[in-house]
């Protein structure tokens, strides 16, 4: 059974309200080659614990946060917009937004209603085009790996 992938049917979002009040709305344009989206929880969910007689416990982790990183060309205008969202300790700033992607191709979900921008992106030029990688933590995130649809 052939499946299909198309990288543009993958979309994301980053939404929310900045501290002054002033709400944003970022549609992510403009990924990099390769890989462009990873996001990954960031503790195991589960912790095996094996008693001195070989009996096996399972702890189950209630912590649901995660990190998702995106990887956007230099020019791409994502850039700028999530440059105004940086937190900044020095003037009280802390932009908390709700940040999705979804891949159209199938049932692959990425959500949290509380992600923040973890740092500002690294800035490289050289005789190359090079990417700017944006790092969110999320208080909590949902993680669906799915599928693909078939042909």
């Amino acid at each position: 059974m052939a499946r299909k992938y198309n990288p543009r049917k993958v979309n994301g979002s980053y939404s929310g309200t900045r501290p002054d009040g002033i709400p944003f709305a970022i549609k992510f344009a403009g990924y990099m080659d390769g890989t462009f989206i990873t996001a990954d929880y960031d503790e195991d969910q589960v912790t095996k614990h094996v008693g001195s007689q070989g009996d096996a416990s399972f702890i189950l982790n209630a912590n649901a946060g995660a990190s998702v990183t995106v990887m956007l060309i230099q020019g791409s205008p994502s850039n700028d917009e999530l440059s105004k969202l940086v937190p900044n300790a020095k003037n009280d700033y802390l932009p908390v937004g709700a940040l999705k992607f979804e891949d159209l191709n199938g049932r692959t979900v990425i959500k949290s209603s509380d992600a923040v921008i973890k740092k500002g992106a690294k800035v490289e030029f050289g005789k190359e085009l090079t990417g700017r990688e944006w790092v969110f933590d999320c208080g909590e995130a949902e993680i669906v790996v799915g599928g693909s649809v078939e042909l």
